[in-house]
């Protein structure tokens, strides 16, 4: 388990890498990825399958952790240019560490990658397991149509028009809210297969998704606007409820003067 120092030395490098990540994103890979096997390597040796069971500090670590999601975007964007890496990254948290419900996340990331390197029949693989888990990570079905669609060969354009159908049919049955749906890419996948439909000649299907897609984000903006409200009517209603108690406070003490010094046990018209 890291000591308090060490553990201050990881956020030093962690910032280090947040400075970098918008001028140089591979240099911030770097840095980042040295620090995540120290973690790693760390929460390995004491057998545990929790990323950051070697944070002594539980604040620390969720410091710690919200720099991770930067690590995985960084790589998923990263190509092929920290192949080696990425592919250790997304083997290591898939095969060492407990991550529940975001395996999936690292399923696709490393299919991203085995397309790139020319491995159809293990990205295909990754990506099934990943979406039987998880159907509603459309950033995975987009990337599976994707691979198909590209190649522009008729038999490979059909390939992709199924595999969309079936992460259509995921959108279709989900009962998540637009935000969370938009969150995991729906809208772009949506778009994606629209525009596979207007190449195929589907002329009704694109128009349909095209409709599905502005209603999905109308009604994300009807989500933000209604949760805005909540918060501001909780704003109000504790102020509100401030205000309240303060007014019977005085207004007890108003009706009876003594009230207040009472309370204090200062009153002197008790004794007599």
């Amino acid at each position: 388990m890291f000591t308090e120092i060490e553990t201050d030395v990881l956020l030093e490098e962690i910032a280090q890498g947040d400075e970098l990540y918008e001028s140089d994103a591979y240099r911030a890979i770097d840095i980042w990825y040295s620090v995540f096997l120290k973690i790693a390597n760390e929460s390995k040796a004491m057998k545990s399958t929790y990323l950051y069971a070697c944070i002594r500090d539980y604040w620390k670590a969720m410091e710690i952790s919200g720099w991770f999601d930067d690590l995985v975007s960084t790589f998923f964007w990263s190509g092929r240019n920290r192949e080696k890496e990425r592919e250790d990254f997304c083997k290591i948290m898939m095969n060492d560490f407990d991550t529940g419900n975001i395996r999936n996340v690292f399923q696709v990331n490393l299919a991203d990658l085995f397309y790139l390197q020319g491995k159809e029949n293990e990205a295909n693989a990754l990506v099934e397991n990943a979406l039987a888990d998880y159907p509603v990570n459309f950033f995975g079905w987009q990337l599976y149509a994707e691979h198909y669609a590209k190649k522009e060969t008729k038999k490979d354009m059909n390939k992709a028009y199924r595999i969309c159908e079936r992460g259509a049919a995921a959108f279709l049955n989900s009962r998540m809210d637009a935000s969370i749906l938009i969150e995991n890419g729906a809208d772009i996948f949506i778009a994606g297969f629209a525009a596979l439909c207007e190449s195929l000649g589907k002329d009704e299907e694109m128009d349909y998704w095209q409709r599905k897609n502005k209603d999905l984000k109308e009604q994300r903006e009807r989500e933000i606007r209604n949760y805005n409200k909540y918060e501001a009517y909780n704003i109000l209603y504790k102020e509100k409820e401030t205000i309240e108690t303060i007014d019977e406070r005085v207004l007890s003490e108003i009706l009876d003067p003594c009230a207040g010094c009472r309370k204090r046990g200062k009153c002197k018209s008790k004794s007599a």
